[in-house]
């Protein structure tokens, strides 16, 4: 029994380790940045100012067959807006496809479904979109620099 325990330290200390190794990852990293970016939009998330805070500076997103793309400012005052009559994120799925990092940069693709609450209590469909994503590495960390969005048709 006493040659047991020396046994089991060596199975798990490189299990730990493995874990600790694969959570320092840079895609660890951008997956928690996804995390609390996602986060800031559900109820009690810190809204507009949180998502901005997960932004670059020159943070820029557009929309599969608009005529615009937003910024910074001109998202987050949409957002605000949102946040302000009474929405909020109650549901979300996403799928990862990939993230590859390439120096200070990493290139995320995902698959996200999201469903709303209004501000009567409505809840809608969910809405299903593909996300190509740029990914900047910063002194506070990663920050969402670039996104696309597609409109996705409806699952069902």
């Amino acid at each position: 029994m006493r040659h047991l325990l020396p046994i089991l330290l060596l199975l798990l200390v490189p299990q730990a380790a493995a874990q600790e190794a694969a959570e320092s990852t840079p895609e660890a990293a951008i997956n928690r940045a996804i995390d609390r970016l996602s986060a800031a939009t559900a109820p009690g998330g810190g809204g507009a100012e949180a998502y901005g805070a997960e932004l670059t500076d020159t943070f820029s997103r557009w929309t599969l067959g608009s005529r615009a793309t937003d910024t910074k400012e001109s998202w987050l005052a949409g957002i605000r807006s949102w946040f302000d009559e009474g929405w909020v994120v109650i549901d979300r799925e996403t799928h990862h496809i990939t993230i590859d990092v390439e120096g200070g940069l990493a290139f995320v693709r995902r698959v996200v479904s999201e469903s709303y609450q209004g501000p009567d209590g409505e809840i809608t469909d969910p809405a299903r979109a593909a996300v190509s994503e740029v990914w900047k590495s910063t002194r506070e960390g990663w920050k969402l620099h670039r996104v696309e969005v597609v409109s996705l048709p409806d699952a069902n």
